[in-house]
């Protein structure tokens, strides 16, 4: 009797874990590598440059975006193919609200003064 009750035991920690494996790693092939797929992102902007390399913000088509963008110069900050665009105010914050709808790679440019046009990050859009 005692064996029955062993062995059902081991056999519901199996069933358990193995439940667990499934949720677990279905919800982590979702979020794309630790990135969310939807969600508010901040952007800092220093002397015409991104604190570091361009970032590159993953979301699913249809999520809804926003970039909260900070900066230390005036200018303006374009998402391109969406025709999105923000002007920038020194020291403020600018929220930059969209519907991801199409799917593709969006270049994120700084318009600075004289002209000046630089990739400062990229929205990837993946289908659903």
């Amino acid at each position: 009797m005692m064996k029955v009750y062993g062995s059902l035991s081991i056999a519901v920690a199996i069933l358990l874990l193995g439940g667990l494996y499934v949720v677990f790693k279905s919800s982590a092939a979702d979020r794309g590598a630790g990135h969310p797929l939807f969600g508010t992102y901040r952007l800092l902007i220093t002397d015409q440059r991104p604190d570091a390399e361009p970032t590159v913000f993953r979301v699913r088509q249809g999520d809804p975006v926003t970039l909260l963008i900070t900066t230390d110069r005036p200018g303006s900050v374009n998402v391109h193919g969406y025709e999105k665009e923000v002007v920038l105010q020194p020291g403020g914050e600018v929220t930059l609200p969209l519907t991801a709808a199409r799917t593709g790679r969006y270049r994120v440019h700084l318009h600075g003064a004289a002209g000046s046009h630089r990739e400062v990050a990229a929205l990837e859009v993946h289908p659903r």
